[in-house]
């Protein structure tokens, strides 16, 4: 590469324009000395692969300071310990935080050159260890500062950065009194949740919220910045509906906005142990039936059960929820509401606090009628007893309807799930926990609900294979659990874009292909 060459990249890197750097797919057929050249790094020697302390040496070159945040800094500590679950604090050799897509680019070739770890974090939400972060023999690229947030003069299109948080977008939709299928919880990352299909506050209404994704700008890990359309990059846009961290970090999203979708319904309410049988009898009669308007949660703890009942426009107690009014609420928290999402997502009911630690599992089975939900509830109630104080076991069965699978499957090119058009739930147990040495009762009684209600479920004729990646512990293949046909073109899509298998075997989080 001639000098005229890496100092024009340079020019457009101080000018914040994108840059790909003219390297090779294969990113580890180039010379580490070539690299180091184009990038203007006095290389110390010798050169040292695989070692985190020395590829941060080098970042700490490559970027300015306030970019690359070492141990020992200020920043250091509350950027590691940003994870919502305690379970994912680890404190890797050094954060390095771009906040540009060509800085992504930069960092994604050196880290690559050098065969060092690393891990990739939005906004930090999963529970999964190491998913969202890396120890000590590993870099983190933290995406707080790609935050972008803007809206099309026509308020038809989002576009939004991996470091925003659902609460911030809300905020902004609302400005336009439009809204997007975005995350049930304001401090919930966009990345993460639009990577792994995304449940909204009205997912049965309007699908999943990836297939409202228009365009995703990609870095692979050539450091190439991709936009990825359904005309442009068409394989990766379609690939990118289902195939998580398995291309490269996604640097911003173009969001079809909802134009009529910010005005709402809900009622929420509180019911006593005693009455939830009672309740899982109206949510399977709701979700066989449902009116596709509507959307029902039902979160279970051994002391209380919640209800959202959730209209996508302006009602008064809609009739699809007349078996759910037949058992009496030992709480409102919101009576009959009409309102904004804003309203809904600003409100105490709408967040929880940080658990401490904890685990989740997920699994799928279709609905024919309230039994196998009821003998669920009875394993749950079994498996919840006699914990510590301090651990709260949760079970939560969400309702999906054939509605949902329709508008996934067909908007904006559909996705790669694969999954089946008939009333299920995809069942997430989850446990939280603050003692840290609890940790191996917190995994094995939810993994111990897995796995049974799953043979009950096949013993039934129930089960469903599909595994949703959002909700699924470390432990599962949710890849896999699209079949065959997808997962072979997710591995035809990663070849393609990562011919040197950097996100799988460089990457320390995420369910990848070279773990299934």
């Amino acid at each position: 590469m001639s000098s005229f060459t890496r100092a024009a990249i340079a020019a457009l890197a101080l000018a914040n324009v994108a840059v790909s750097y003219p390297f090779a797919d294969d990113v580890s057929l180039e010379s580490p000395a070539n690299v180091m050249s184009t990038f203007n790094i006095k290389t110390p020697r010798p050169i040292q692969f695989g070692n985190a302390a020395f590829t941060c040496q080098i970042l700490s070159l490559a970027f300015p300071k306030s970019d690359v945040i070492s141990p020992g800094s200020t920043e250091y500590t509350p950027l590691w310990q940003v994870p919502w679950s305690q379970s994912c604090w680890l404190q890797p050799a050094c954060i390095v935080a771009p906040d540009t897509d060509s800085d992504i680019s930069k960092a994604m070739i050196l880290i690559s050159v050098l065969k060092t770890k690393f891990a990739v974090r939005s906004g930090g939400h999963t529970v999964v260890p190491g998913y969202s972060g890396v120890g000590n023999d590993g870099i983190l690229i933290a995406l707080h500062k790609l935050n972008k947030l803007s809206m099309s003069k026509d308020a038809k299109t989002l576009t939004v950065g991996p470091g925003q948080r659902w609460g911030a977008v809300y905020e902004m939709t609302n400005q336009y009194n439009v809204t997007v299928l975005g995350g049930r919880e304001p401090p919930v990352g966009v990345g993460g949740l639009l990577l792994g299909g995304g449940l909204s506050l009205f997912y049965n209404t309007y699908g999943l919220s990836f297939n409202r994704v228009k365009r995703y700008s990609v870095v692979i890990p050539s450091g190439r910045i991709l936009d990825a359309t359904a005309t442009q990059n068409s394989d990766l846009f379609h690939g990118l509906k289902g195939g998580t961290a398995n291309y490269g970090i996604v640097t911003e999203f173009d969001i079809e906005t909802i134009s009529n979708g910010n005005a709402i319904y809900y009622e929420i309410y509180l019911y006593a142990p005693s009455d939830t049988p009672a309740i899982l009898e109206a949510f399977s009669n709701w979700t066989i039936n449902a009116d596709i308007k509507s959307n029902v949660e039902v979160q279970i703890q051994n002391k209380i059960t919640l209800v959202f009942l959730g209209y996508a426009e302006p009602a008064n107690k809609p009739a699809t929820f007349n078996d759910f009014y037949k058992v009496t609420p030992i709480k409102t928290m919101f009576g009959p509401t009409n309102a904004s999402v804003i309203s809904l997502t600003n409100s105490p009911a709408a967040s929880r606090p940080p658990p401490g630690f904890s685990y989740s599992s997920v699994f799928s089975h279709e609905v024919r009628d309230s039994k196998f939900l009821l003998e669920q509830y009875a394993l749950y109630l079994n498996l919840s007893a006699n914990l510590p104080d301090d651990m709260t076991m949760s079970f939560n069965p969400q309702a999906v309807i054939p509605n949902l699978v329709k508008e996934s499957n067909t908007r904006n090119g559909g996705n790669i799930l694969n999954l089946s058009p008939v009333p299920q739930m995809w069942v997430n147990a989850v446990m939280d926990w603050k003692n840290n040495s609890e940790s191996s009762i917190g995994s094995d009684r939810i993994d111990a609900f897995t796995a049974q209600a799953t043979k009950l479920a096949q013993d039934r004729g129930v089960f469903l294979p599909y595994i949703y990646v959002n909700d699924a512990s470390g432990k599962q293949k949710p890849l896999r659990s699209y079949g065959d046909a997808s997962f072979k073109y997710i591995q035809k899509i990663a070849n393609k874009y990562d011919p040197a298998g950097v996100m799988q075997n460089l990457q320390n989080n995420g369910y990848l292909l070279s773990r299934e």
